[in-house]
């Protein structure tokens, strides 16, 4: 790298043979600034070539304005402290305005020529030289500024081939770029061609692992208040640890013309979906901070500040998200709040702003009223409106890091990448009203459930006369030991009465009722703690398993219990980093559920009728096949029933049980893509989003929820038809076959989730659900995400933990109410068990649907969610980020 003298040299011999006039107005415009510039000064001297005319004519622009031109006839012998009086009798300059840095003279393409305080440079000829290079720019704040000139100037730079002083010849970097003047007052600039898309997309790579959120140093009038007041971005610093980004830093150091070591790390910022900046500026004012030694301390007491930022955006973004500068062109203080006022720059990948937090006299860019010229605004709602907005910046400082001299940038690598100012919504196209979908399937189904009816209305009569008839004696047996409540002999102390049994079945469900309904408040507010206490009682739930095992003797048992008790070990390290994930998605569900806990109704109504479908189901089946098979009470069969009708029985079976589940699924995605959008509709226990979900899953849309249900229902009763055929006949071929079904059904069920999602929130057709939900989930990146089973784990443990704690309350009811036998405590237990699961697990059934419907709304409609609903929105996205870096880009 060659010195910075003889870098003068040569740009200055470079200049001896120029034959056009270097004071001419031709080459003074693109200095001169619409704006009084204070301390940027515009210099031109001018060597006559005439022997009998030796003198040096100077002209000087004060303040970079053409209207303010001085000139004067200086002698050819002029001496260096000569030269200086003269710049201080005809612009008024102080012999230096700082004992930290002193005036200087710059070259006009930003190489730094001589600065106040040297001595005779160049063996005292440096006058004569300088006349003969021409325009020479001089800054009293001794640092380099770009002249703003004009709103729309715009100026070519070469990158790399001037370089400040301690840099590294890199003059065969050669990269150009386009600085064109955004803002004279403050003073901005744009700049094209510094970033290539494929660099921004590294610099978000690199930045990515260390994201947290931002922090702010208060001013004395707003300590004590938490920074998401003022700004709610992500950010990290990136060293310069890597080739990469020393390369950066030197091509940042070039475009403004200062040293390297007066940088601060690259800071990268990310603002997503509704997050902001409120008003602000990037110096630090210090009669803003006497409270704070600390920033007092870092910049000396305002002898040492940030002079320029330049802004990198790393990111497009569709709308919103502009870096605002509400007093542009110097106007007079707005409102700092109104984004729509100044000047608006647009986000765009690769692009570049430079901006000034000082002017070239050494002051901060305030107005009389102590308000930055260059306010970065922001709007008090969501500064992010469509997209995601990632930049970089880098400070440059007016004096360097570790030295008393110099300038420091502020290289804010403004890393917008598309995921948060606003995403772009990719709501289908929904069908026009709301007509009956897969009608056929609908009408199917009800036609089986009559067929079954007229079944049951047939041969249950006849085999129920058979049967009274051939047991006779046995029948009444039966019927007095019911009376008696003796199911064994007269003398057992183990005698439970029918009425204890109803007792124990109603104070069950009672319990089991409260204590699911409680635990709904109680996931809310604490839904990490809830789930990794979860993830834990699996793991202990099993060791305790294992452990008696082990002391009854059944060592299978205990090994199997340990190998699940490390298993549930290992899922538990697997998931962990997820648990925020997957509580953000439980907490918005669970908000959902509980603002219209009508649903939880529907719920406990389907488990009514699932129980009533299976008795009816018992009847009507069992009274077909006694019949047709010519059986006696003794179930001695003369006729051998066909395959083919036990298979139609449990296709039966299995679709009418997978038809009420999935009403309720849809009617929760219905209800629960309201509150998304609506949430004025779907804010109550029987709120009209509830009633109107219902209606449209047992009506407009039962069609497709029928058609989805008995997809799963064949594969269901070919499985079960094929473990049977593996138990009674021990092939393996049936048992290779089980396995595939069983996936098949696994994978169409998975399918269902999702399809039946779309089905309750716009009504299409079971096929067309399905195909548009994947659709959405494939454009959005989320292949990964929706695989993610974490929920319906926990809410399964939940389920158990709170089944065995009713069991517990039935079974000190039992104690409480004077028994003492330990058979009746245990049937009072398996009573409590059996009934707080079966409520429990419909309940989280809605739960497991509304966070399904969770993540296909936040695919699709992220925009309505933060305006609706903003804090659970901020909440879900800074929980996303960090579990799914990678795919997630609000």
């Amino acid at each position: 790298m060659e010195t910075e003298r003889s870098l003068i040299h040569d740009d200055l011999t470079s200049g001896t043979d120029v034959k056009v006039d270097p004071c001419s107005e031709q080459t003074l415009r693109d200095f001169w600034s619409d704006f009084a510039t204070p301390g940027y000064h515009i210099i031109c001297l001018k060597r006559s070539r005439k022997s009998e005319d030796a003198f040096i004519q100077a002209n000087f622009y004060e303040n970079g304005l053409k209207a303010r031109e001085n000139t004067v006839i200086l002698p050819l012998n002029l001496n260096w402290e000569s030269l200086k009086q003269s710049f201080v009798e005809n612009l008024g300059l102080q012999q230096s305005i700082s004992d930290l840095q002193p005036w200087a003279l710059y070259s006009t393409t930003g190489v730094r020529l001589v600065s106040e305080d040297e001595q005779e440079p160049l063996a005292g000829q440096y006058p004569n030289r300088l006349a003969e290079y021409g325009v020479f720019l001089l800054f009293e704040g001794g640092q380099f500024i770009w002249p703003g000139v004009r709103i729309g100037f715009r100026r070519s730079v070469d990158l790399y081939s001037v370089m400040p002083p301690e840099s590294p010849d890199l003059s065969d970097r050669h990269r150009e770029v386009v600085l064109e003047t955004l803002s004279v007052k403050p003073l901005v600039l744009s700049v094209t061609g510094f970033l290539t898309t494929e660099e921004c997309q590294h610099i978000q790579r690199l930045a990515e692992p260390s994201m947290e959120y931002s922090e702010v140093v208060l001013m004395d009038k707003d300590a004590g208040r938490p920074a998401s007041d003022f700004r709610t971005s992500q950010t990290t610093f990136l060293r310069s640890t890597d080739d990469f980004m020393v390369d950066i830093d030197y091509r940042t150091s070039s475009l403004v013309r200062l040293p390297r070591s007066h940088q601060e790390s690259v800071q990268v910022l990310r603002y997503g979906l509704g997050e902001k900046y409120d008003n602000h500026h990037d110096y630090f004012d210090p009669r803003a901070y006497q409270n704070d030694q600390r920033t007092l301390s870092r910049i000396k007491n305002g002898r040492k500040n940030r002079m320029v930022t330049v802004f990198w955006y790393l990111s497009n973004v569709v709308s919103g998200g502009e870096t605002v500068f509400p007093r542009f062109n110097g106007g007079r203080e707005k409102n700092m709040k109104d984004c729509e006022t100044g000047l608006k720059v647009k986000p765009e990948v690769g692009k570049v702003i430079i901006f000034y937090s000082m002017t070239p006299d050494d002051a901060l860019t305030m107005s009389s009223t102590a308000t930055p010229y260059y306010q970065q605004g922001s709007y008090p709602q969501p500064l992010v409106v469509r997209g995601t907005y990632v930049a970089p910046d880098q400070g440059i400082a007016k004096y360097a890091r570790d030295s008393q001299s110099g300038v420091y940038v502020n290289n804010n690598a403004s890393r917008l990448y598309d995921e948060g100012l606003r995403v772009t919504d990719l709501k289908p196209d929904a069908p026009a009203g709301r007509p009956c979908r897969d009608v056929f399937w609908g009408l199917l189904f009800y036609a089986h459930v009559f067929l079954l009816a007229g079944l049951a209305f047939i041969f249950t009569p006849t085999m129920i006369q058979d049967v009274a008839e051939g047991v006779e004696h046995g029948g009444q047996r039966m019927l007095r030991m019911l009376e008696e409540g003796n199911y064994g002999n007269e003398n057992s102390d183990f005698d439970v009465s029918p009425i204890a049994l109803v007792v124990s079945l109603c104070l069950s469900s009672v319990y089991a009722l409260g204590v699911s309904t409680l635990a709904l408040g109680f996931m809310i507010s604490f839904a990490e703690v809830l789930i990794k206490l979860a993830l834990f009682f699996n793991i202990i739930f099993f060791g305790v398993l294992a452990i008696f095992s082990f002391l009854g003797g059944a060592i299978g048992a205990a090994l199997m219990c340990l190998l699940m008790s490390a298993f549930s070990a290992y899922y538990a390290y697997r998931v962990w980093d997820r648990i925020p994930f997957a509580a953000a998605n439980l907490v918005t569900a669970l908000t959902a559920v509980r603002a219209n806990m009508g649903l939880a109704c529907y719920a406990y109504l389907s488990l009514v009728i699932l129980f009533s479908w299976s008795f009816f189901w018992a009847i009507s089946s069992i009274s077909t096949m006694y019949v047709l098979g010519g059986c006696n009470p003794q179930l001695e069969c003369q006729n051998e029933v066909g395959s083919s009708i036990i298979f139609l029985f449990l296709i039966s079976y299995y679709w009418t049980i997978q038809v009420i589940s999935n009403v309720v699924h849809v009617t929760t995605s219905g209800t629960v893509g309201t509150w998304w959008m609506m949430p004025e509709e779907a804010n109550g226990c029987c709120s009209q989003a509830v009633r109107d979900s219902y209606c449209r899953s047992m009506t407009t849309s039962f069609g497709s929820i029928c058609l989805g249900s008995l997809i799963v229902a064949v594969l269901q009763a070919i499985k079960e038809v094929l473990h049977h055929a593996r138990e009674e006949h021990g092939s393996a071929l049936a048992c290779c076959a089980e396995c595939i079904i069983g996936c098949v059904e696994s994978l169409m069920e998975y399918f269902n989730k999702w399809a039946f999602v779309y089905v309750g929130l716009y009504g299409f057709r079971f096929v067309e659900a399905g195909g548009n939900v994947m659709k959405l989930f494939r454009e959005r990146g989320w292949t990964s995400i929706i695989t993610d089973y974490m929920i319906d784990t926990v809410l399964f443990m939940v389920s158990l933990g709170i089944a065995i704690l009713v069991g517990i309350l039935a079974m000190l009811t039992s104690v409480i109410q004077g028994d003492s036998d330990g058979g009746k405590l245990g049937l009072s237990f398996v009573i409590g068990f059996i009934v707080g699961y079966s409520m429990c697990t419909t309940l989280f059934s809605v739960v497991s649907s509304a966070v399904n419907t969770v993540i296909v709304c936040y695919a699709e409609s992220p925009n309505e969610f933060q305006a609706n609903h903003p804090e659970l929105s901020n909440n879900m996205r800074a929980a996303w980020r960090r579990t799914w870096p990678n795919e997630f880009n609000y």
